[in-house]
């Protein structure tokens, strides 16, 4: 399987009926390994706890919500994530500049936002439905995720604060000693590595880099 989440719009409530031919299921974004925080924005007003589209699963293990109010959400809070200074405002405004455009360009104006988790909850231990209830829980309490999202971002800020003045330092001095650098260049790329797989960390909590209308399972319609 290829470990990753996705996120659809379509027009029909899955608790209701199963799928037919006739019904439209447009693609808008898969993420590796992660349901990161703009799923859950697009997913958290009138949420449902719903059945699979992709997986003949007994029980609940996908999540629907109101299309056209999650992309509102979604929208407003970019908004207000740069004024928090949490990412990089380079990278930050141009990211959001895409995201805008791919929702304008591509209207997605059936009902429902869906997200299939079934490929990450194949990889924990715990029943698919549990899990899903969890992001359920996250989804429908989305205030209080987005102030734990913060606080995360702002953790892993910390983290490349210290290793970016662990990299920085140039020298150390002795009395009796010629100044020598603190850090072999080894060293120097380690950390650098260690930095850039921080800010990779961070992209992936928000994940609003990977918009696209073609995904790994994709329907006719």
């Amino acid at each position: 399987m290829a470990n990753r989440s996705y996120l659809y719009n379509l027009d029909f409530n899955r608790l209701d009926r199963a799928k037919t031919p006739e019904d439209s299921v447009l693609s808008v974004s898969e993420y590796a390994y992660e349901i990161p925080l703009s799923y859950k924005i697009l997913l958290s007003n009138d949420t449902l706890n719903s059945k699979s589209v992709l997986w003949d699963y007994e029980h609940p293990i996908t999540i629907s919500g109101d299309a056209y109010k999650g992309k509102d959400s979604l929208f407003k809070f970019l908004d207000r994530l740069q004024t928090l200074h949490l990412f990089e405002p380079k990278y930050l405004k141009s990211e959001i500049e895409k995201t805008k455009q791919f929702f304008n360009d591509n209207k997605f104006d059936l009902k429902y936002f869906f997200l299939e988790g079934g490929e990450l909850y194949e990889m924990g231990n715990e029943p698919f439905e549990e899990q899903n209830l969890e992001v359920f829980n996250e989804i429908t309490q989305i205030e209080k995720t987005i102030e734990n999202f913060t606080k995360h971002v702002e953790s892993v800020n910390k983290e490349i604060t210290h290793l970016v003045s662990q990299r920085d330092q140039m020298t150390k001095k002795g009395w009796f000693k010629k100044s020598v650098p603190v850090l072999s260049e080894k060293e120097k790329a380690q950390i650098e590595k260690t930095i850039q797989n921080k800010q990779i960390e961070k992209r992936a909590l928000l994940g609003i880099d990977n918009w696209s209308t073609i995904l790994y399972f994709q329907f006719d319609k």
